[in-house]
Parts: C-alpha cells; structure tokens; sequence
C-alpha cells in the first residue's frame, strides 16, 4: 500500500469522530454513544502510527524513527495542550466554583505530564468524585493515553526491530488480543457462563474508561486495514464494503435516537464501530462514496478536528456555569457555533504554529507552576473560596459534642471506624480528628437525657446531625450519631460481608438504652441500580433483627437533588447578583422521578412492619415545587447534600412526626417474608 493511499478520505473520518465527541460532550443524555467518536481516533492513530512502520520495519534507521515520531506527536500535541490548560485555569479563576477550580489545577498539572487519564481514574471513583459536567479540563485524558501510546510504539519499535516480521505481527497480536480481554473481561466472563463454561470471577471489574492498555486494541486495529486485500479493481464490492462499514459506524453512534436500541451495551457498539472505521479506512478511497467523505465541510472539520477537541469542553463547561446549567437549545446552538469559530482561530494561531523546544519547555514550566500553585492551600483556590465566604458561605456546625456515656463508648466495636462523613459539619479538620477517632460518636439532642436514639447511615446522616441536635434538645430525646458504613445499605460481595452489621447488632444487644434507629442515607443511588429493583434480602434480614430486638426503625426518604448548586455562588458573586436572582426547584414530578426505584423499596420495607418511613418532601412542600434558595441563603452545600441550615430547618419541620413516631408502642417482631 503507497503511503498516500487512503489520505483524502482520512479528514473525513476525523470530521465525524469530532462530529459525534462534540455532541456527546454537549448532551450525553441524547447522544449518548458519542463517545464513540473516541474510538475512530484511535483507529485512525493506529492506521497512521503503524503505517511507517510497516514500510520501514527492517530499515537501520529505527531507533532514530522512533523516537522522531515520539517527538513529533510531543510538538504538534504538547503546545497546543498547555495553551488550553493555562487559559482555562485563569478563567476559571473568575467562572469555576473554587472547589472544582482545584480539581481543574490538578488535572492540568497532570495532563502537562503526561497523565491526566490515571489522575481522572482516581478522582471520578470516589464517593464524593466533582461533576465531571463541570470539568472543563476533563478530555485531556484522551491526549494523555495518545502520547503514552506514542511513547510504547517508540519502544517496541526498537525492540521489535530486531525480531522477524512475523514475529512482530504475533506479539501485535498477542498484546491486541490481551487488551480486548482486559476491557472487556465482565462480558467475556458472561459469554463463556452462558455457554456452561464457568470461570473464576472473584474481584472481577471493568477497567476505568480512562485506561491505557484497554485501549491498545483499538490502536491495533488500525494496522490490520494494511492486511485486507485493496480490491481497487472491484469498485463496486469496495463500495458494498465502505458503505457497511458507514453503517456499522453510525448506527452504534446514533443508537441512542434509535426506538429501543438506547441501552446497548458498549461491547457490541464498539466493536462495531472499530470495524466500520478499518472498513472505511481501507475501501473508502475506492468507492464512490468518497465523496461523502472528502466533501469541503467534513474534512475542513477533520482538518481543524485536533483544535476543535482542545477548545470545546472548556467552552461548553464555562458555557453551562454562566447560564447556571440551565442550557436550551438556543445554548447548545451558540456553543457549537462558538466552537466552530475558537476552533478554527486556535487552528490558525495556535496549533499551526511549531514552537521551538527551548519555548515549549518554558511554556510548560509556567503551566505546571500555576496548576501547582493552584492545588497549594494558600493558593488563589483558597484566596477564592475566602472572597465567596462574604457572600454566601457554606454554613458549618461548631456546636458538636462527643457522647460521655461510658457504657456506649467502651463497648462500641472497633471494627466500626468511623468515616469523613463528620467533617461536612465543621471546619475544624485537624483538631477534631485525634478526638473523633477516639470516640467516633456524636451525642445529639437533650443533655440531661439517657440516649436512647442511634441515627447511623452515610454522609446525608452526617448533614442530620446538625437539626437533630438543635432540634431534640428541646424535647425529652437524646441520642448518638454514628458516621460508619452499613453494608446493607452498601457494599455487598466483599470478603466481609455481614461482620459489620453483626457487630452493630451485639452493640444494640449490649446496650439496651437503644430503643430507636434512625437511617439516613442517599437511597436513590442504593436502589435505583438496575440489580437492586427488589428489597435485597440482606437489608430485609438486618431490619428484622432489629425488630426481634424490639427496636424501632425509621428510615428518612431521599431530600430532593439540586443540579448545579455548588456553581452558583461562584457565578453570583462574578456577576454582582443577589441570591434571589435565580430559584432553582424540585417540583413533585421531578422528585418521583428521582426517587422512582428507591422510594417503592422505602414503602415496602414500612408496608411489611419493618419499619417507619418519613418522607421530608411531603412535610417540606406538600404538593408543591421544593426552592433550594430562600431568601438569601441556599439550602444545600451541593446538589444533594443539605447545609446546617437546612438540615435545622428540615428537622423542625419533620419533628411533629418523628415525635409520633418516637412515642408510638415498639413494634411486634414479624417473620421474614422469604
């Protein structure tokens, strides 16, 4: 194959992947497989990576080849790069909620090294993960993976250069064959089940999104469409060929517009893809479809689509956080346009441009030092954070106190550590730790009253903690916060399983003083997976212990979520608008649906007697829009965590019933329904 073969029609693909990434980025809940435009890049990277080195695998000039690619990918990809990096972080200075401008500081600061992909696999797995909606930096872990792709083709090229052709071919293939598995090994597990072949499956879980190595296959399949026979005398089975492989591009790409086919699994859709990509690659050039490829639009799409990549999400983030999130069509219209128009002047004046080495080195040194500086606490991130105080600051509670009955504390099991659920209430971090792991229960409600309440659940139980105790001190209750896990409510599967909760219940067995349970937590994400549609029968089993122990249960449905709370103080202060510039709401309809596979488990559970269930939304806006803002003040300290002022607020509300609720007769221990 000559090496200017199959060009012309390479600028078209470019022109759709960059087509179908926009989208997605722009409006995931439509085009939802967008992502796969991701995949056609790296094909058509693996096609023009391993080109070269086809033709010149046995040439002495290897080595110096090599690391020539490397380097080059380095100067067309790295300047651009950091251009991107250092003015979206000084925007974000003015736009970007100082939280997220922190995390925006350490994505830049790993993207300029090469690892923005492992920094992103870590920060989006953890429970309190940013919006990755508000991440303007988010798709520099794609160009992370291709310069850490470059740098192993530049390795094994001079590796394999002493080693036959056909050898070379079998470890491409080995290490093609090894990703693929890799990424996919939970469906390949599935497949070989369904045929009676089980395999072993203990710890088995999909690799991040973000992963190299899972990738490698995809790059590889690029090199395979320089063994597919050319057929450039057989136009119209080229034709047949280039035009099933549009179709196996498209259709998984635009699924999601397709009556029922909006939940495929990704396995099939990118395989498919990565097909119709090499078909195209291969037998576009010899089709008359190419001159849907080669049209002057789509390939000056393909032409600019490396800029366009660059500028899009940091455009569409700060978009979103200028309208508050509240984006219509009329916003989505004015980004593309707006990307359109960056993309093509960053092209011209940016991109195009080759700096020299001894700039791209000083360029990246002051990009890693302000994204460094960034992360730093003194930092402006902090500076920021202390500006927005003055207008609405998140509200902490300084009032907490350790339990003092001995007879709780000292029987408390170790194996129930406490969690940082608790520092959501008070800023005092360092001098609160050594106390609170001492002794991780918090005493809530009237002092001079025996404690006979446990509230225990996750983080929305922390952020309870507040209201109950300023609200039951003026009652005859008093009670302990417990900030732990509870595996029913969950992790299910791990090696120890049931330890914990056995542990609560010998503690409640112990100390009798015990007379109420009141559980916390953020249901919605519990249940409303799609393999938690029924009560699971290990909760089920733990409420009926508690039962048998005559203990009573309450369980606290859901408070509303809040898209985009977090971004408004930030917003307003830029602006100079008072808070009630804006009223953000959950109405009715938009709560059930929230809540439209945990709220029915909630009732089920206090339908079979094992417990009592309070639903705040009732109590709060019976029948009514709910407003996160009131007056000057918001309610939530981000989209679905209530601040102290809420928390009093709801807790005063909802007190008349939990009073009742408090008062009523233990319940009557129940069989477990099997």
């Amino acid at each position: 194959m000559k090496e200017n073969t199959l060009i012309p029609h390479i600028e078209g693909l470019r022109g759709i992947a960059i087509i179908l990434v926009f989208l997605f980025h722009l409006n995931s809940a439509v085009w939802g497989h967008g992502y796969l435009g991701v995949d056609m890049f790296l094909v058509l990277m693996g096609f023009l990576m391993l080109r070269p080195w086809k033709n010149s695998l046995d040439e002495q000039s290897a080595y110096r080849a090599s690391w020539d690619y490397f380097l080059r990918r380095v100067r067309r990809i790295v300047p651009p790069m950091l251009v991107v990096i250092l003015l979206t972080v000084l925007l974000g200075i003015l736009l970007i909620y100082a939280n997220d401008e922190y995390t925006t500081c350490q994505n830049g600061a790993a993207a300029a090294v090469m690892g923005a992909n492992i920094f992103l696999e870590n920060a989006l797995a953890d429970y309190f993960a940013p919006d990755s909606a508000f991440m303007p930096l988010l798709h520099l872990w794609y160009l992370s993976v291709v310069l850490q792709i470059s740098l192993l083709y530049a390795v094994g090229r001079c590796i394999t250069h002493h080693l036959s052709h056909k050898t070379a071919v079998l470890i491409a293939i080995l290490a093609g064959v090894l990703s693929f598995s890799l990424a996919y090994r939970e469906q390949i597990v599935e497949l070989f089940q369904w045929m009676g072949c089980p395999l072993w499956q203990e710890g088995l879980k999909a690799p991040s999104y973000y992963a190299t190595f899972p990738r490698i296959w995809e790059v590889l399949a690029g090199g395979v469409v320089f063994y597919l026979p050319e057929l450039k005398h057989r136009r119209t089975l080229a034709s047949i060929l280039c035009l099933a492989g549009l179709v196996l591009i498209l259709i998984p790409a635009l699924c999601d517009m397709i009556p029922g086919m909006a939940c495929v699994a990704k396995l099939p859709t990118t395989l498919l893809c990565v097909m119709g990509t090499v078909l195209v690659i291969r037998y576009g050039s010899f089709s008359p479809l190419n001159a849907l490829l080669t049209n002057k639009p789509i390939t000056w799409l393909g032409g600019i689509s490396f800029s366009i990549y660059l500028v899009h999400m940091p455009i569409i983030v700060l978009w979103r956080l200028w309208v508050l999130g509240h984006v219509g069509v009329a916003d989505e219209i004015g980004i593309g346009m707006l990307s359109l128009v960056m993309g093509w002047l960053f092209w011209k004046y940016v991109e195009s441009r080759r700096m020299r080495w001894w700039l791209i080195l000083l360029f990246w040194g002051c990009t890693l030092l302000l994204c460094l500086r960034g992360i730093q606490k003194e930092g402006f991130t902090q500076w920021m954070t202390l500006q927005e105080r003055h207008l609405t600051a998140k509200p902490k509670y300084e009032k907490w106190h350790l339990c003092q009955d001995v007879d709780l504390c000292s029987t408390l099991p170790k194996s129930l550590t406490p969690t940082r659920h608790f520092f959501m209430l008070s800023g005092q971090k360092k001098e609160v730790t050594a106390q609170f792991l001492e002794t991780p229960l918090l005493a809530f409600g009237n002092p001079d009253i025996p404690p006979s309440i446990l509230l225990i659940g996750d983080s929305h139980a922390a952020a309870f903690y507040a209201g109950f105790d300023t609200v039951f001190r003026e009652t005859p209750y008093s009670g302990v916060y417990l900030s732990t896990y509870v595996k029913p409510f969950h992790v299910e599967g791990d090696k120890k399983e049931g330890e914990d909760e056995k542990a609560l219940l010998q503690w409640i067995r112990q100390n009798k003083k015990i007379r109420h349970v009141i559980i916390s937590q953020h249901w919605m994400q519990r249940f409303n997976a799609a393999d938690a549609r029924e009560l699971p029968a290990q909760l089920r089993a733990f409420l009926q212990e508690l039962v048998d122990l005559h203990v009573q249960v309450t369980l606290i449905a859901s408070t509303p979520i809040f898209e985009h709370v977090a971004h408004y103080k930030k917003i307003y202060s830029v602006r100079g608008m008072k808070l009630p510039g804006i009223v953000t709401t959950c109405t009715p309809e938009d709560y059930l649906k929230q809540t439209a596979s945990s709220l029915p488990i909630l009732k089920q559970m206090a339908d079979e007697g094992l417990c009592h269930l309070v639903e705040p939304l009732k109590i709060l806006a019976p029948g009514e829009a709910f407003h996160s803002i009131q007056g000057d003040q918001l309610l939530m300290c981000d989209r679905d965590h209530m601040n102290v002022i809420f928390s009093q607020m709801m807790t005063r509300r909802l007190l008349p019933q939990l009073l009742s609720i408090l008062e009523a007769e233990s319940p009557t221990p129940q069989p477990i329904h099997q």
